[in-house]
């Protein structure tokens, strides 16, 4: 790269006084040449017009030619110099390209090998629940894949507070509530988390529109309303921290059906998920939704077993 710029440089110089020689040669030197020739050749006042011409036609002639010489290869060096350039610019793309083909190939993998433990999983769990501490037990082993990789998967920074929720829906009085959570330690809620309606913030409207909310920029014009929790249930964080969220329905296996909950990841970075690196929650989402209804899991009794409502 520095040799080729040197090189540049040096034919650049030189193509430059190539050139102002070319310009004297052609306006000065040449004409003084023709014109001393004529004077010792011939009588200015016998000069016919075929001489004339001839002196006309040798000085654009001379001029075509040293112009010619001038352009002739005289830029090719500097050519070079910027096709390298656009050479480097296409590389350095292609090694960010790379690095997100690396990381898309690793959260595939991972997504393998949490598949077949999962299939593991169901062998050992499904229609062997027999209560409640089975089915948290079950829960927790499913979703340990997002506590212990979910920093590779996602791509979260050391002091990046992130934060995962598991929620079922209680039909007795039509809240959302939360049966598992994990977050960073720096995380400033407490508790599993709040109670959410129908159609409430993006957990809530994920649950009623039966459709993954995956959002980069939470305080985006176009969905902060949705978003949004009501003033009741604001904290004074929530800004700072519910950045960028995914929320996943937990089901319905049938069409009809209302999901059994929702499944949550959050994280006070901007653009930290995407349809990509959320296809692991929805896998997850998958299995939670298959364990409840193979095992038949009385989920009253599982809301009312776990934490109490937090933030």
């Amino acid at each position: 790269m520095g040799k080729i710029a040197e090189l540049a440089r040096l034919d650049a110089a030189k193509s430059g006084l190539f050139k102002k020689t070319s310009i004297v040669a052609a306006t000065i030197v040449l004409p003084l040449f023709i014109a001393l020739w004529v004077a010792f050749k011939a009588d200015i006042d016998q000069v016919n017009g075929s001489l004339f011409w001839v002196v006309l036609i040798l000085l654009a002639g001379s001029n075509l030619f040293l112009a010619s010489l001038n352009l002739s290869g005289a830029h090719l060096v500097q050519q070079a110099f910027f096709e390298n350039q656009d050479l480097k610019v296409i590389y350095n793309e292609s090694i960010a390209e790379n690095e997100q083909i690396k990381q898309s190939l690793y959260s595939l993998s991972i997504i393998q090998e949490a598949a077949i433990a999962w299939r593991v999983m169901q062998r050992k769990y499904f229609k062997n629940i027999v209560s409640v501490e089975d089915t948290k037990e079950s829960i927790e082993e499913i979703l340990s894949i997002l506590r212990f990789e979910g920093d590779k998967i996602f791509d979260f920074n050391a002091g990046e507070r992130w934060n995962f929720s598991v929620y079922i829906f209680d039909d007795r009085d039509e809240f959302l509530k939360p049966i598992w959570r994990e977050k960073h330690r720096n995380h400033p809620s407490d508790g599993a988390g709040r109670h959410w309606k129908r159609g409430q913030g993006h957990i809530g409207k994920a649950f009623s529109d039966k459709t993954s909310k995956i959002t980069g920029d939470a305080s985006d014009p176009g969905v902060v309303d949705m978003v949004r929790a009501p003033e009741e249930l604001l904290k004074e964080y929530d800004d700072e921290v519910y950045r960028s969220f995914a929320s996943i329905p937990i089901g319905p296996i049938d069409n009809g059906d209302e999901p059994l909950g929702v499944l949550t990841a959050t994280s006070d970075q901007k653009e930290r998920f995407d349809l990509e690196s959320c296809l692991i929650l929805r896998h997850v989402a998958g299995v939670l939704a298959n364990l409840i209804y193979m095992n038949q899991i009385d989920l009253h009794i599982l809301i009312d077993d776990s934490t109490e409502q937090g933030s």
